[in-house]
């Protein structure tokens, strides 16, 4: 029996209109088509999509955005109540990857391009496509989901250590490969052809969410600018002047309209420098802040590091999880013992694991 058959639209209309609760609605909506209608109109109305998102979820806004319409920038997408419940749907998606029963979609990439004894290096994903990076300096990019899925190779030269997506309007997707000797190319992969440029070096890489493109090299980051189907080097800034010497560590790099925020380690050192990028015609990415945290002793160095915000910056040592969040002044700091949580756990992802830890530093910070 439908609800139409039980009680007329108009009645049902009011009862919705009574749920107060959107998480209520959002489970009423798998009733039936109906329900489905009216909630989603109610919804809309009373911007409950925005109400439904947690607290966390509000620093990873951008980074799903950026997933989801990559061919866009995050700043000019209006968040309209439909874009809300992209966002929810997606967070909600994401949290539950990590879900041992969760079954997930898989395909098998044609790999008879490669040669004998070519193994897999280093691999990236944006939009529908995936680069992978091999030993031998090829670039293979495929296709998610077309049967025939590869559809073109490069050739860097040398072993791959990193491979990139870098979006730069329409016909212009491109990508750039770092190899073992730090040499750095660049290629249209619209075109499917090469980009010649000047001998380039580069030890890491970051494509920002506003697709500008920095890179790091001998404790420098200069950013790239794709102009008339040429790379140029632009803004530049020597991260270490202050503490330079071997010790030092290059971690990570995020950035997010006119900011770029490096996080690096000296000794138990670790820091958090904010630079300001200039404007098309600036040559100098300026220092806004330099933040140092001292790191406890005797901890086996940082492996994996992420800055998914201007606010939050992860890091994890071994089997310890480290955050900073700006927002918590009095706890600037704070250290999760990983395996206390669950032995099983095995992070190569701090991103997917963030939303737990979170958890637990909030229920630390409220009981002080």
């Amino acid at each position: 029996m439908s609800a139409l058959e039980l009680l007329p639209l108009e009645i049902w209309e009011k009862v919705i209109s009574r749920i107060n609760d959107p998480k209520k609605l959002v489970k009423l909506r798998q009733v039936c088509s109906v329900f489905n209608q009216l909630i989603e109109i109610e919804m809309k109305k009373n911007k409950e999509w925005k109400g439904l998102l947690p607290n966390d979820m509000q620093m990873w806004i951008n980074n799903i955005l950026a997933k989801k319409y990559p061919f866009k920038k995050p700043s000019n997408l209006k968040l309209i109540p439909n874009l809300w419940k992209e966002v929810f749907f997606s967070y909600k998606n994401w949290r539950l990857f990590g879900d041992k029963s969760r079954k997930i979609h898989s395909f098998r990439l044609n790999v008879s391009q490669f040669s004998q004894n070519e193994n897999i290096t280093c691999l990236t994903t944006f939009a529908h496509l995936i680069a992978v990076g091999t030993n031998l300096g090829s670039i293979f990019f495929y296709k998610i989901g077309k049967s025939k899925n590869f559809f073109w190779a490069a050739k860097h030269g040398s072993s791959l250590t990193k491979v990139q997506f870098w979006y730069q309007g329409k016909n212009n997707l491109l990508a750039l490969s770092i190899s073992r000797d730090r040499a750095l190319k660049f290629w249209n992969v619209s075109q499917r052809k090469s980009i010649v440029t000047p001998h380039y070096n580069a030890t890491n890489i970051h494509v920002g969410i506003t697709h500008r493109l920095f890179i790091e090299f001998f404790r420098g980051i200069t950013e790239c600018k794709y102009k008339s189907n040429r790379v140029v080097l632009r803004a530049h800034c020597a991260v270490f002047q202050d503490d330079n010497g071997p010790r030092n560590n290059f971690l990570t790099m995020y950035s997010e309209k006119k900011k770029l925020i490096v996080m690096t380690t000296y000794d138990i050192i670790l820091r958090v420098i904010t630079l300001g990028v200039p404007g098309p015609r600036g040559t100098e990415l300026t220092k806004i802040s330099n933040i140092p945290y001292r790191l406890m002793p005797r901890r086996p160095p940082v492996d994996l590091a992420l800055i998914p915000n201007k606010k939050l910056r992860l890091f994890k040592n071994g089997k310890f999880f480290t955050i900073i969040l700006q927002d918590w002044p009095n706890f600037p700091v704070y250290d999760y013992e990983l395996y206390r949580y669950d032995e099983d756990i095995f992070v190569t992802s701090i991103a997917m694991h963030e939303p737990f830890v979170m958890e637990q530093a909030h229920d630390y910070n409220a009981g002080e």
